[in-house]
Formats: C-alpha cells, sequence, structure tokens
C-alpha cells in the first residue's frame, strides 16, 4: 500500500459559474475555470459520479502532470485526488457505483485509490504480474471494476522487440493528426491502433480480469485485433462486452459478449464502412446497446467520416434472450437527422433518453436523443460546446458526455479560450 503525498486531498475553493446557452436558452455550468491548464471528464465509458458523496471526478494538468481530482455537486468545491508519480494520463479512470473507490489506468499499471484516505495501491504491474515472458507488454487501457468490487477487467497489448522498435520510429515519423485520420504514409494506411505491418501482423490484444483481493489473473479473450471497452455488467460481475476491429478495409466491426469459462457470443459483425462503434450497458442490465455511425459511401482507404453521408444508429439487445438461446436478440433504432450528426459519444439518462456530444466543428452541440415508437431517435440540441480541432496536452478533445445519478445533468468537456474545462447542461425538455 502506499499513500499518496501531501498534494492529494487539498481542497481549493469553487471556480464554478453559469450563463445561459444564447441559442437554447438552457443553463450551462463550468465547474472549472479558475487555472491555468486544461480540465478533462473522464471518458464516455468511465463512471465519473461517486453518488455517496455527490461528486464528479475529472482530469486536470493545473499541477503540471495529469492527475485525477473531483468537485463537489453541492457546492462545488474542487479536491486533487491523486498525486502518483510518473501516471502520465487518468483519462481512463473509472468511480464504483458500489462504494465510490476509484480504479484506474495508467503508465502500464492498473491502481486503486481510497475516495476518503486518497491511499493508492498497485494492483495489476505487467512487468510483475506478466506470466507469459515470451510476450512483452506493450499497452494497458481501460479498468472496469465488476459490479461487487470484486475483479477489474482490463485490456493489454503486447508485441515483439522489433515491433515496439518499428513502432516508435513510426510514431516519431507522424503526427497524431496523421495518426487518427487514417492517412496513407509510405504505403501503408495508419490509423489509432495501426503500425507499420499490422496490416499482415498486427498486435496481440488479451481481454484479461484481475481479482482485486488477490491479484489472480484470468484471460477472457485473445487475437490479433483493436480491442476497445471492455464494460463489465452492472448486475452480474461475471459478464462483460467488449469490441474487436480487425485492421482491414472494409472495417468489419464485431462487438462480443462474454461470460467468464464461457466462449464469446458475437453481438455485431458487419462488414461495412463504419467510423465509430461503442457499446454500453442500460443501467439495470437486461440490456445492452451497440451504435456505431456508419459511411454510406465506401472509403477504402480513409478512417473519418463523410459530411452529409453517415447514419447512425443504436441496437438494443436483449441480454438475457441472449444468453439463454445464444442467438442475438434485438432492435434497432435509427436517428432521423443522421445526415446533420456525427454521433461519436453518448450515455443513456434513468428516464431511457440518450445524451450525445457529437465533437464536431459542423455540429458542436450535446444534444439529447428521445427514443419513438417508429424505430426512430430525433435529436434535440441543449447548448453549443467549444470545439478543439485537436487533442490538448495529449488527450483527445471529444465532449465525453455523462449523465448525472439523478438524470438533471449532463457533464462534457468543453474548450474556453483554447483550455479545456469540465461543463454540464440541464437534461430535461420542457
Amino acid at each position: 500500500m502506499t499513500v499518496g503525498t501531501s498534494l492529494a486531498g487539498r481542497m481549493l475553493p469553487s471556480e464554478q459559474n453559469s450563463y445561459t446557452d444564447s441559442e437554447t436558452g438552457r443553463r450551462v455550468t463550468v465547474w472549472t475555470s479558475q487555472c491555468t491548464g486544461h480540465n478533462y471528464g473522464l471518458y464516455y465509458t468511465q463512471n465519473p459520479f461517486d453518488r455517496q458523496r455527490n461528486q464528479v471526478y475529472f482530469i486536470s494538468n493545473r499541477t503540471g502532470a495529469w492527475q485525477l481530482w473531483r468537485a463537489d455537486m453541492a457546492d462545488g468545491r474542487l479536491q486533487q485526488v491523486t498525486d502518483i508519480p510518473g501516471i502520465l494520463t487518468v483519462h481512463h479512470a473509472h468511480v464504483s457505483p458500489l462504494s465510490g473507490r476509484i480504479f484506474l489506468a495508467g503508465s502500464g499499471r492498473i491502481y486503486t485509490v481510497d475516495p476518503d484516505t486518497f491511499a493508492y495501491q498497485v494492483i495489476w504491474d505487467p512487468c510483475i504480474d506478466d506470466c507469459d515472458p515470451a510476450r512483452r507488454f506493450h499497452r494497458q487501457n481501460y479498468a472496469f471494476p465488476s459490479c461487487d468490487d470484486r475483479w477489474v477487467y482490463f485490456l493489454t497489448r503486447y508485441a515483439s522487440e522489433d515491433e515496439l522498435a518499428a513502432a516508435e520510429v513510426f510514431m516519431q515519423a507522424t503526427t497524431v493528426a496523421d495518426r487518427l485520420a487514417g492517412r496513407r504514409i509510405h504505403g501503408k494506411i495508419t490509423g489509432l491502433f495501426m503500425l507499420p505491418g499490422m496490416l499482415e501482423s498486427p498486435l496481440e490484444m488479451t481481454f484479461l480480469r484481475v481479482e482485486v483481493a488477490t491479484g489472480r489473473v484470468e484471460e477472457l479473450w485473445r487475437g490479433h485485433a483493436s480491442l476497445q471497452h471492455p464494460l463489465p455488467s452492472p448486475t452480474d460481475s461475471d459478464l462483460a462486452v467488449f469490441a474487436s476491429t480487425a485492421l482491414t478495409r472494409p472495417i468489419p466491426n464485431k462487438y462480443s459478449l462474454v461470460q467468464a469459462g464461457s466462449p464469446p457470443i458475437p453481438l455485431v459483425a458487419d462488414e461495412i464502412n463504419a467510423v465509430n462503434f461503442h457499446e454500453f450497458w442500460h443501467p439495470g442490465g437486461e440490456k445492452l446497446y451497440v451504435h456505431r455511425c456508419e459511411n454510406l459511401e465506401p472509403i477504402p482507404e480513409i478512417y473519418a467520416p463523410i459530411p452529409g453521408k453517415m447514419r447512425f444508429y443504436v441496437r438494443e439487445v436483449d441480454v438475457a434472450g441472449t444468453l439463454a438461446t445464444g442467438t442475438v436478440q434485438y432492435r434497432d433504432w435509427f436517428e432521423t437527422a443522421g445526415e446533420k450528426h456525427v454521433h461519436l459519444h453518448l450515455n443513456i439518462a434513468p428516464d431511457g433518453a440518450f445524451l450525445v456530444g457529437d465533437g464536431q466543428s459542423d455540429c458542436p452541440y450535446i444534444c439529447r436523443l428521445d427514443w419513438q415508437e417508429d424505430n426512430t431517435i430525433p435529436a434535440t440540441p441543449l447548448c453549443r460546446i467549444g470545439y478543439a480541432s485537436a487533442s490538448l496536452a495529449g488527450v483527445e478533445p471529444s465532449p465525453n458526455v455523462h449523465v448525472s445519478p439523478d438524470g438533471a445533468a449532463c457533464f462534457f468537456t468543453t474548450h474556453i479560450d483554447g483550455e479545456a474545462q469540465l461543463a454540464s447542461v440541464d437534461t430535461y425538455l420542457d
């Protein structure tokens, strides 16, 4: 057990201020505004809320290094939660809905942090806990506790020494914009998870879980693909979902439901021109949603949306029926304004509506999407957001929306005068 330094736990006065959105008339609250640096909400798949303590978590580099902070949702006071040396970024921290305990992935390790004492502990370290010496750990991503805090689900990526050396050369020779846009460089199609030679031999990725109390690791899936978003069920500690993408064109996106000890059940496997694919659980755990943006025209070489040529839909999966029969039981919902919006990240409100932040310069809004019986999801803009065209201080500029536990507010990242700030907007329709 390692105890955080003196900076962890320090309090700062509220920086909260509000204004009325000139287009929608809704109240927008900015929670961070009086510092030099950036303040980002957690990644949209992570839970930032501590219901017991009425707090919302975010990351900030106001001290010169990325650390985890939280704001009191009653009085706006800020508190630094971590001061872990060399942690790089804690964008993928996750607050346990059960206990308020924090789980985070940073610098190749998985940590847990006590929300009251701020003591932190390393519960998985690849240099110590990786039992396969033939493979070298390359990157670890995400850290999601199970519903009972017994397990932490996470991803790893492995590579040989030659692959890592080639990757380092490639990263130095290209820009972030090149890699994210999927541009052709030296005859290769680049992308977020693509390195030289990966189209022929992608890095091996593994879906794992570690038992918090014992450190015991279980492997759930392994393959040559890009893995994203390993989300455990909110009601079943042995059930999770993940997305995988083979590094070919057109892009086949696959969503799989995996129960410990059983083979994964494919939920979606599409050979289409998708530019985004994510999944998330209904809070009750009985349903799972997968959503996707797809280009309606072929894009064989560029991993990017085509304005005006997009379609967005959400697939609602009956998890219980799927697990019982092995056949996916689902319903698809299409957005009626799909050509206008490019929905990158969304979350579900307690009343069943979706809150989404486009994060695109041609549609810089937080929107509410309400399901209709005709299988459409019309969008209602709630407020305009400040848009950043590129990552700031190494963190992607997406709004990363989160719905407060009472459903009354949508928290997101906006950009004001070149700096990222944590904000929220009222969600309910009149």
